[in-house]
């Protein structure tokens, strides 16, 4: 079995008791347990953008799925669905690889107290801690929210985040610093 970055499939629910739709077995998801990662439970499945209740299938998993790894946050999510006999409600369950290593972070943004900026982050969402992996995604995500703060508080700026290394290359931290955001070629403003 070959498995892809965002997981592999095993289903428990049988094809006969399950409504087809497009080919794929539609089920009901009744409760979402992850398990493997160091963020909460709720921030991931948040980030699926899956409901309890939701009636759902392959193609609509391996979506939320792809949805969730542009977080940049995760190596590997894998799934499978576990039910009772004769039921389509399932639990589905997720096996998360959180992506490493994790790096420190910093915010310096002037005439911005960044543990401000950490406590807003925080109540954002508890998957805002203050190491992340030095992915695109997850520096994007970072700065997207960064950037939702400072317009919370009337300031529109551009945040960069950058990868910091020391003298031999090696990352060493993640910095979010104001940046300028470069004009397309033949687009004015």
């Amino acid at each position: 079995m070959t498995y892809s970055s965002i997981g592999a499939l095993i289903f428990l629910v049988p094809l006969s008791i399950a409504a087809q739709q497009d080919g794929l077995v539609q089920v009901k998801i009744q409760s979402i347990r992850v398990q493997g990662s160091r963020l909460p439970a709720a921030s991931i499945i948040r980030l699926l953008e899956l409901r309890i209740g939701q009636e759902a299938n392959e193609k609509t998993v391996r979506a939320a799925l792809q949805h969730a790894n542009l977080s940049g946050l995760f190596s590997s999510i894998a799934f499978n669905y576990e039910s009772e006999p004769g039921s389509k409600d399932v639990e589905l369950i997720l096996d998360v690889h959180d992506e490493k290593p994790l790096l420190p972070a910093a915010i310096h943004v002037p005439k911005v107290d960044q543990e401000e900026v950490w406590q807003w982050l925080k109540g954002v969402d508890a998957l805002f801690t203050r190491e992340l992996p030095p992915t695109d995604g997850a520096i994007r995500m970072y700065s997207s929210y960064i950037m939702k703060y400072l317009q919370s508080k009337d300031r529109n700026e551009f945040i960069l985040g950058r990868v910091l290394g020391d003298a031999a290359g090696k990352p060493v931290s993640v910095e979010f610093i104001p940046g300028k955001l470069r004009e397309a070629p033949g687009v004015k403003r």
